[in-house]
């Protein structure tokens, strides 16, 4: 919009001078020339026939040679070429600032899908690196493991499985940041803890209604991710099987916590 502004008043304060001295700055330079062929064109368009337009350059060819010689480096013809080159460079610009403004958001788009989890929209574990220096260290963190999962996607198939992890993400997303750690287990970030087994209604694709349940282990925040996912991950497990965890699987995670250094 600048670059189209700046050209209109080049051209009505050109329009003027040219009635003036168009014949002497057509022979100063092949740019007065494409000025006089532009104007031309405009007369003629304005309904000025071609007897009159070569009048007017018949008689601004007089005032040329009565004048004297007229210098392309005239202070008139200097403020021209200005006006012509801002408008140039303004054009320029804009088209250098539309290019930025799409690779930015080029990279925007990226940046979010390599940060967020596809299917439910919330972070993914590098997503929620980024975020936890924001995080308020009074915060706590729930690991939440959804139960029996997968007799949901054998039972109703998978799409009802995607439409649980969807359905679960938003509703913990009502109390803090969720992110999607890997399969059926999701992360927390809010202000205070809640309870050790939590309980949604889900709607499936094909319209039944079903109770899901989670395991959740909470955690107070600490400055390091990864040990306090480590602390929440075993605070989860020990909620959902026990302090002594009874499947061969509870008691490898709990293992491994325990040796990643979890208090």
């Amino acid at each position: 919009m600048a670059a189209d502004n700046t050209h209109a008043t080049w051209v009505e304060l050109h329009e003027a001078a040219m009635r003036r001295y168009a014949a002497a700055a057509v022979d100063a330079s092949n740019k007065w020339r494409a000025v006089n062929a532009e104007l031309t064109a405009k007369w003629r368009a304005d309904g000025i026939s071609d007897l009159e337009i070569s009048r007017a350059k018949d008689v601004n060819l007089s005032l040329a040679a009565a004048y004297g010689e007229y210098t392309y480096n005239s202070n008139r013809a200097q403020m021209h070429a200005a006006v012509l080159q801002g408008a140039a460079a303004a054009r320029s610009l804009l088209a250098a600032d539309g290019e930025a403004a799409r690779l930015r958001a080029e990279r925007d788009h990226y940046r979010h899908l390599a940060l967020t989890d596809e299917l439910t929209a919330a972070l993914n574990r590098r997503g929620l690196a980024e975020h936890w220096a924001t995080i308020d260290p009074d915060a706590v963190l729930g690991v939440i493991d959804l139960n029996r999962f997968n007799e949901v996607n054998n039972t109703w198939g998978h799409d009802a499985g995607d439409a649980v992890l969807v359905s679960v993400a938003a509703l913990l997303g009502e109390h803090g940041t969720v992110a999607r750690l890997g399969g059926d287990e999701l992360a927390v970030v809010a202000a205070e803890a809640g309870p050790s087994v939590l309980t949604w209604q889900v709607t499936l694709p094909a319209g039944q209604v079903i109770t899901v349940a989670g395991a959740a282990g909470w955690v107070r925040v600490g400055p390091d991710m990864r040990e306090t996912l480590t602390r929440a991950d075993l605070a989860m497990y020990q909620a959902k099987h026990g302090r002594n965890p009874g499947t061969r699987a509870g008691r490898r995670r709990v293992r491994d916590a325990v040796r990643a250094g979890a208090r």
